[in-house]
């Protein structure tokens, strides 16, 4: 079994609340191999993996770490959007 663990610092609680609403929506695409978990810690996003392999872990945090980059892009244009 290999784990994974991401944490990414947000500038606030209500920025990573809101991106961890956005990335929960997406579940993993082979559940029987690889898991995910997904919360808010105060101003941090914190993400577990298992899987049962290193490759499907590799597989699953590449994929999510692309999705959160976009999540990412589109929360500081929306910011800039409402400024």
């Amino acid at each position: 079994m290999a784990h994974g663990t991401l944490r990414v610092a947000f500038p606030n609680p209500e920025a990573a609340q809101l991106v961890a609403a956005v990335l929960a929506v997406d579940p993993e695409l082979r559940p029987e191999r690889c898991s995910r978990t997904l919360r808010q810690e105060g101003g941090e996003l914190l993400v577990e993996w298992s899987a049962s392999s290193d490759k499907f872990l590799r597989v699953a945090m590449l994929s999510f770490m692309d999705t959160l980059s976009y999540a990412i892009v589109l929360y500081k244009e929306a910011r800039q959007w409402n400024e």
